[in-house]
């Protein structure tokens, strides 16, 4: 296959690369590619690959960057002359980026008085005997193809040496098998046949052959759904003569209808519906069609939708995904969306002051608490972001804001930064404590709170117990041996035993999981405050 990766670089090179050298004049060769719609593409790349090489090229040449080197490099491909590439669709996705990289020039239909007049001068050369009439007709069928009048000629030329117009009619050969792009069917669909009075033939003006030739021209078509949504886009900016709007409603009656099959043969697999999808564009021509060609431009609103379609599902699945089983199996997608998302996005936008919580009021010590039970149940937090001026933001995570906000409407209210930190750090420490409870059995957690309550007394009871006891030493005279050392009494000995048992009472407080003041996150950036060494132990 000459179409493959390797074969189409070996032929470009050797027509890039080379120059005729018989003859006067010597020119270099030009490259002309047809059809290019149909290549492959990994031969498209091999193409794209070649001219961005050829662009870095001439880049450095302008800026002077490009120096040789001493070990001996590959020769790279550079193109000096332009490749002309031909084709009848352009819209074709494995052209999509060499449309970026080339100059598009299209060519409007050959007009039929133009080719009529020059397949008639062909016709006497070769001495054919054809008049105009029949030459007018033959562009017709052939849809004002060259190619395919000339085949038809000398298909003719063959048997007889002259034609009739009843001779081009009988005949079955002479239409064009072409595929045509989903554009042009919209805006045919959109236009009124012209009424020529010089054909000889019933044309296609009346009703019931508009009917059939859009139904025809339909029929065969794969891209029904890309007709579809052109039809769509381009009903609304027909001009219409109906004071009454009537031709609008029935528009949209029989969109209404093309979904309904398209919902039945999706979800239920009737495919006998099928047969019905065609007289939409039947009905729109009927309705909408005038004279003047409109302006039929590419719409990717239905692209755009699914997009946004896909990207809001997914962040309403981010969330459900990190809510309790519980809470999950009522969160449909539909209930989820209509009912729950806006009342929730209301929940988490509260009237809280940004100072610190131990300035809270026991109203908004309670309503923090709940803010940060309710945002934990459903998977929300607030994340720090930077945005493209360098300000850094909290923003929610998963953002269910975009669920609710729709263009055209008033903006949400938001919370300050100062607020939204305090809340991220609320939660974050929230996390914490019942991830650590999650690791203890619920008996040893019982004990250790119960523990942490009796500690508090406990220690104060022994303080004021050691208090006592070392007021009772100090005024007792103390007692030297012989070498001079202090006598241990009895009383020292039961010091020393209340000192052990503040210290495992100390050492137990210590080691409590709930009675922990200090947390430590760790959080990446950068600041460009003054610092100082600080170590651990004076935090406590």
């Amino acid at each position: 296959d000459d179409r493959s990766p390797e074969i189409f670089l070996n032929k470009i090179e050797s027509a890039t690369q080379m120059k005729a050298v018989l003859g006067e004049q010597k020119r270099p060769n030009c490259l002309v590619i047809d059809e290019i719609d149909g290549a492959p593409v990994q031969a498209i790349n091999t193409l794209l690959a070649i001219i961005k090489a050829t662009d870095v090229v001439f880049s450095f040449l302008n800026f002077g960057i490009l120096q040789k080197g001493k070990k001996k490099q590959k020769k790279q491909l550079i193109l000096n002359r332009p490749i002309i590439c031909i084709c009848n669709n352009q819209y074709v996705p494995a052209l999509r980026e060499l449309r970026k990289a080339a100059l598009t020039l299209s060519f409007p239909m050959t007009v039929p008085a133009r080719l009529a007049n020059r397949l008639l001068n062909i016709s006497r050369v070769e001495g054919l005997h054809i008049d105009m009439t029949s030459i007018l007709l033959l562009c017709e069928r052939a849809e004002n193809d060259i190619r395919s009048c000339l085949n038809t000629l000398q298909f003719i030329r063959q048997k007889s040496k002259e034609v009739k117009p009843e001779d081009i009619s009988s005949m079955t050969i002479g239409q064009k098998d072409l595929t045509k792009d989903s554009r042009r069917i919209v805006a045919e669909i959109f236009q009124l046949p012209h009424f020529n009075k010089k054909k000889l033939r019933s044309s296609n003006t009346n009703s019931s052959s508009r009917f059939q030739h859009i139904l025809q021209l339909v029929s065969g078509e794969s891209e029904l759904d890309k007709i579809t949504q052109g039809l769509f886009d381009h009903y609304l900016n027909t001009k219409t003569k109906d004071p009454y709007l009537e031709s609008i409603n029935c528009g949209c009656d029989w969109l209404e209808f093309t979904d309904f099959l398209e919902n039945k043969i999706s979800s239920q697999q009737e495919y006998v519906f099928l047969r019905y999808m065609t007289f939409l564009p039947v009905a729109f021509h009927m309705y909408y069609a005038r004279s003047l060609s409109p302006k039929i431009t590419y719409s990717a609103t239905a692209y755009e939708n699914y997009l946004k379609t896909t990207h809001n599902q997914q962040t309403y699945q981010m969330m459900v995904n990190g809510m309790p089983l519980q809470m999950r199996k009522d969160c449909s997608l539909n209930t989820g969306i209509l009912d729950l998302i806006p009342f929730l996005f209301c929940l988490t936008v509260p009237n809280l002051r940004p100072v610190n919580t131990q300035l809270y009021s026991e109203s908004e010590k309670e309503m923090l608490q709940n803010l940060i039970n309710i945002m934990i149940s459903y998977n929300l937090t607030y994340h720090q972001e930077r945005n493209f001026e360098g300000v850094y933001t909290y923003q929610l995570e998963p953002n269910i804001e975009e669920l609710t906000t729709f263009s055209g409407l008033p903006q949400h209210r938001h919370l300050p930064y100062a607020t939204k930190q305090l809340i991220a750090r609320e939660i974050e420490m929230e996390k914490m404590r019942r991830a650590e409870c999650l690791t203890k059995p619920q008996g040893s957690i019982n004990q250790i709170q119960a523990n942490c309550t009796n500690l508090k007394s406990l220690s104060d009871v022994k303080a004021s117990k050691i208090k006592v006891v070392k007021q009772q030493t100090s005024n007792t005279r103390t007692q030297l041996d012989f070498f001079g050392r202090t006598f241990v009494a009895n009383s020292n000995l039961e010091s020393n035993d209340n000192k052990e048992e503040t210290l495992n009472i100390e050492q137990k407080q210590k080691t409590c999981l709930l009675n922990n003041t200090v947390f430590y996150r760790f959080n990446e950036g950068f600041t460009n405050a003054v610092r100082r060494t600080v170590k651990t132990h004076e935090f406590f």
